[in-house]
């Protein structure tokens, strides 16, 4: 319903009644979760084949090679940032940013476990300190168990990075549109033909470059060299809106991008009489149309393509007038006369901010999923730990530990999994923001979004973690006080 709701709010108008559930595309997920699971299991599977049998009974031998292979991980994820930055420069695909991202993602996968040791050492004297011995075994349980812990705070890092990466390119994205509009729209009350948001290029994307149809839009610069305040790469407005007069375009960024066209080149366009070359006189920040736009005057126009047909207009009230009395006015005046849309300034920068918020309210399901799958992860880890430590765990019931104090341990373990997991997702997720932004969003759209830090997105993500860490001991904690001391204690 999201997705279509924003199809609907961009495009064209569609209805879902429900969702289709089709055997080859169920099929196709079976055979792949399939593939998957045995792709996974393969490694583990290899070298336990290959492991001794008076080896495999020690669990230790298995976290020593992981403390021991941790700085050799540490270097391939410098490696794999290395990577990254030679596929970012040398590659300008959308197929290339994805790879740049996944090159960060797992170098950030890479680096948990020394990271994780590092965070160890410095936790333990505060948990002792606050919570006695059992915050001093909780600490140095999480880096005996490393090949673990590590795979779920890496786990629970990834989402987390993922959410912050996107909650960062969503706000930056926001705080963009939000001045774009405050910049392009500088009118009081606007006025379009009714149906226009579904149609409204089907008269301008005649003239063709390339083969390809583009939008023609048509502007008064004598209007906008002085009620405009739009952006442009280089120079303002008040430089480059009176070079329409003389026959020059104007190109979007996106538009720019897209066909690697700069100021100074020339258009070839299909005109009445054929082929019309314009001049590029300058490049706008503009993120009205994701294919790109040219700007002309109507006298240009109509010179080369033909009458213009007026769209859209914005009327500018004298000083002291009330918009929203004018509008109601106006709408009152062409009610059942003209199919005419009227809406204020105000009305219409709240109809773009809410389709935007809109087309991204898909992601917050995203957001959700990637959260649980975290959850799951830590529960996973703490339980493997809880049944790998049974013996451990009776012999400190048996010398005097409470049942309190060994629930105060695990919840310990747990929530430091998701601190670690928290400040190890807040430079990784800023790092995937950017290459969202700056790789992945730029060669999609060609739009240049400034990054912008939001505090509230850090502190929620490092909050996230830690509670889902929380949440997630809560059953293994329930689960202790099923251990029975004389079983836990006694060796086969």
């Amino acid at each position: 319903q999201a997705v279509s709701a924003t199809i609907s709010e961009l495009y064209v108008f569609i209805k879902v009644e429900g969702v289709a559930l089709r055997l080859p595309v169920l099929l196709k997920a079976f055979v792949l979760g399939i593939l998957a699971t045995l792709a996974a299991s393969a490694i583990p599977a290899l070298e336990a084949a290959g492991i001794p049998a008076a080896v495999a009974v020690r669990r230790s031998s298995l976290e020593m090679r992981a403390s021991k292979f941790a700085p050799w991980l540490a270097v391939t994820g410098i490696i794999c940032l290395a990577l990254a930055l030679l596929v970012y420069s040398n590659s300008t695909s959308f197929l290339g940013g994805l790879i740049v991202a996944l090159f960060v993602g797992l170098a950030a996968i890479f680096f948990t476990p020394i990271i994780t040791i590092g965070l160890t050492a410095i936790t333990a004297p505060a948990a002792q300190k606050h919570a006695g011995q059992a915050g001093l075994l909780a600490t140095h349980s999480i880096r005996a168990a490393l090949s673990r812990t590590s795979v779920a705070i890496a786990a629970l890092m990834l989402a987390l990075a993922m959410v912050l990466s996107m909650r960062l390119m969503i706000s930056s994205f926001r705080n963009t549109i939000n001045a774009w509009v405050s910049q392009a729209l500088q009118g009081d009350v606007y006025l379009s033909p009714l149906g226009f948001d579904t149609a409204k290029w089907s008269a301008v994307m005649t003239p063709a470059f390339r083969g390809k149809p583009i939008y023609l839009v048509q502007v008064s610069p004598e209007v906008l060299v002085d009620r405009s305040n739009f952006a442009f790469t280089r120079g303002t407005g008040k430089e480059h809106w009176p070079k329409l007069r003389a026959g020059e375009v104007i190109i979007s960024e996106n538009f720019a991008l897209r066909f690697g066209k700069g100021v100074g080149d020339t258009l070839l366009l299909s005109g009445l009489a054929g082929p019309q070359s314009f001049k590029i006189a300058a490049i706008i920040l503009d993120y009205s149309l994701d294919q790109g736009q040219v700007m002309m005057s109507h006298e240009t126009y109509a010179r080369y393509f033909g009458l213009p047909r007026i769209t859209n207009m914005a009327l500018y009230l004298t000083p002291g007038v009330d918009a929203s009395d004018y509008v109601v006015a106006l709408r009152r005046a062409v009610a059942g006369k003209f199919e005419v849309e009227v809406k204020s300034h105000r009305e219409l920068r709240a109809e773009v901010l809410r389709i935007f918020d809109q087309s991204f309210a898909v992601t917050q399901v995203m957001q959700v999923l990637a959260g649980i799958v975290a959850v799951i992860g830590i529960i996973s880890a703490v339980m493997s730990l809880l049944v790998e430590r049974t013996r451990e765990l009776g012999i400190l019931r048996a010398v005097g530990m409470t049942l309190a104090q060994m629930r105060r341990m695990i919840f310990l373990e747990s929530g430091l999994m998701g601190v670690f997991a928290g400040l190890i997702a807040l430079p990784a997720g800023t790092v995937l923001a950017l290459v969202l932004i700056y790789v992945i969003n730029l060669r999609t759209f060609g739009w240049t979004i400034p990054f912008t830090l939001e505090a509230g997105a850090y502190v929620q993500t490092f909050l996230i973690a830690f509670l889902a860490a929380l949440v997630a001991a809560i059953y293994p904690m329930h689960r202790l006080k099923q251990i029975p001391i004389a079983g836990a204690i006694r060796e086969e």
